[in-house]
């Protein structure tokens, strides 16, 4: 029974991060805007695009909020810590990194990232979304609608971390969990853009779990 409920998780897992597109077949873009988290493979991730000429800026948004871990103790904001890592990880260039440090969510991630985009002048018509693995679908359906609400105007690709998710570990379970659950109700508040492929079998197994 067990080892059923941990293919269901992960069975949600993989759905969540099948919008992604492996850095080998993306196209060259303007710009990484990459969600703040207390993640470094998130700069591990933006580092290989810009190396790889996929992309020629770096915008980061992210202040102190419910993913900041040890960053909260430390009072250093996630997109600094991230900003950080670009420069001296992997040799990215400060011009070329630009931060967005109030952001507490993920709609707050969106909106204030993309008002700096705008304010700063940055070519945006091309854009490849950066976020852990587990939560770049949900980030995307929220950033959709708020890309129409600033008339931003983007074309999309989405990367996700190389995260080691495991469906054994009650940690991955609860978060997976959790994004499915948001991605299934959140659409009818009006906050994300409805999943067409939402697997209704997966979120009935996931409440019923509860």
């Amino acid at each position: 029974m067990e080892m059923e409920q941990n293919e269901r998780i992960q069975d949600i897992f993989n759905w969540l991060v099948a919008v992604a597109t492996p850095i080998e077949n993306l196209r060259s873009a303007n710009l990484a805007f990459v969600f703040g988290r207390a993640d470094r493979r998130l700069a591990d991730t933006a580092g290989k695009l810009f190396h790889r000429n996929l992309i020629d800026h770096v915008v980061i948004s992210g202040g102190i909020g419910k993913d900041s871990g040890a960053l909260i103790g430390l009072e250093l904001d996630e997109s600094k810590y991230i900003a950080a890592l670009l420069h001296w990880n992997h040799g990215i260039p400060v011009e070329k990194i630009t931060i967005e440090r109030d952001a507490l969510n993920g709609a707050d991630n969106s909106r204030l990232g993309m008002k700096v985009i705008l304010k700063k002048g940055l070519p945006h018509r091309d854009v490849i979304i950066v976020a852990h693995a587990t939560s770049l679908r949900r980030l995307f359906a929220v950033h959709q609608l708020i890309d129409k609400e600033l008339a931003f105007g983007a074309d999309y690709q989405l990367v996700a971390t190389d995260y080691p998710f495991d469906s054994n570990n009650p940690a991955d379970q609860k978060e997976a969990i959790a994004e499915l659950f948001r991605l299934a109700d959140w659409p009818t508040k009006g906050w994300a853009v409805a999943q067409k492929d939402l697997p209704a079998d997966l979120v009935e197994f996931a409440r019923e779990s509860l």
